[in-house]
């Protein structure tokens, strides 16, 4: 809604704005899976609280486009690379990811974003939230 309101009507602006949001996602997404796999603390305790500041509706594009590279993620890991959608960057991203990722972490890893995603929707806090969801991959991916 608010790419609508800040288009306003715009098609150009809007495809520009909806590719400055994959961006920001793919960013604060590989920041983030990085501070979980070096077990940085206090890195995933800085994002909790960045995550914390966007609003409902960013947190769960944040966990929703998570959901969609843990999905490419797997295809990566079991050879289906002609069926994945990523592009560029997020394919690199994708390419290092699964080389540190096994199937049964990437199953693990979707659930647990899956499960913070219900809970953001139950208003659950969602500095707790993210700050619990990152211990959980960390242990994950260690």
């Amino acid at each position: 809604s608010r790419i609508v309101t800040e288009a306003d009507g715009n098609v150009h602006l809007a495809l520009d704005l909806i590719s400055t949001e994959v961006e920001d996602h793919a960013q604060r997404l590989a920041d983030w899976m990085r501070s979980c796999y070096a077990q940085d603390a206090a890195r995933m305790h800085a994002l909790a609280e960045e995550f914390h500041e966007l609003d409902k509706l960013e947190q769960h594009a944040l966990l929703n486009y998570a959901l969609t590279m843990m999905r490419e993620t797997m295809l990566m890991i079991a050879g289906a690379d002609s069926l994945l959608r990523s592009r560029d960057h997020e394919k690199k991203f994708v390419q290092d990811f699964s080389k540190v990722m096994r199937l049964p972490g990437v199953e693990r890893a979707y659930h647990l974003l899956t499960d913070a995603g219900y809970q953001l929707e139950r208003n659950g806090s969602a500095k707790m939230i993210f700050l619990d969801t990152s211990l959980q991959l960390a242990r994950v991916m260690n």
